[in-house]
């Protein structure tokens, strides 16, 4: 009787725990294309407060303005997937020191697309061996 009891309970759990990980599974690399291009928004938190940007991205470069300031940074785009990219500083008008600016040319961001929704995407960054940054980036209206 108590195997009859123990296997009616742990076949539901076994049919949830798949459906859960089906459903948590990795984006589809066809999914990630349609945010190689295009006009996105993020809004970021940090400690000096929220910063907007709207970002343009085309081909191999990515133009981001933050949209309180008016700072600029334009970088370059490299795919190394279909759901990853690397970024690297060409230019930002961002009134950072000489030195902060080299080290941001020379400082690349790794970004995976980590899930995909019908107008964002989610994903995960980091620059070398920094901690992973989580965030939203939103297709523009």
């Amino acid at each position: 009787m108590k195997t009859t009891k123990t296997t009616s309970f742990i076949a539901p759990a076994i049919l949830i725990a798949i459906l859960l990980f089906a459903c948590n599974s990795k984006t589809s690399t066809n999914d990630c294309e349609r945010f190689k291009n295009g006009k996105f928004n993020i809004h970021f938190r940090s400690k000096q407060g929220d910063m907007f940007f709207t970002i343009n991205r085309q081909d191999t470069i990515q133009t981001e303005l933050e949209d309180k300031t008016g700072y600029t940074t334009k970088l370059r785009v490299h795919w190394t997937d279909n759901c990853n990219y690397e970024t690297s500083l060409i230019e930002s008008t961002f009134p950072f020191p000489d030195s902060v600016q080299e080290i941001r040319r020379t400082m690349v961001l790794k970004t995976e697309i980590i899930s995909t929704g019908s107008n964002y995407y989610v994903f995960k960054a980091h620059r070398d061996n920094s901690n992973f940054i989580t965030d939203t980036m939103w297709v523009a209206k």
